[in-house]
């Protein structure tokens, strides 16, 4: 038996940018830009971190996909330390 490989898929990078501009627009987040580019959600997030750091200037996505942790309450936590 063989081991099953993972089906690699091709997207050209002005059609990702696309996409994610298109998903930014409709308030969507990274699982719109895999649906539309037949990606999986972790490899839409590292390829947007990938741009990134390499200068795109990739609008950011205001819906944010499970987990990331708690947002903290600065203003509570300085008033705790004054």
């Amino acid at each position: 038996m063989t081991k099953a490989k993972a089906k690699r898929v091709h997207v050209p990078a002005a059609v990702f940018v696309k996409a994610v501009v298109e998903a930014v627009k409709n308030g969507q987040g990274h699982e719109a830009v895999a649906k539309a580019c037949g990606m999986k959600t972790t490899s839409v997030a590292t390829r947007v971190s990938v741009l990134r750091k390499a200068g795109v200037l990739l609008p950011k996505f205001a819906v944010r996909g499970t987990g990331g942790g708690r947002k903290l309450d600065i203003e509570a936590l300085n008033s705790l330390i004054n």
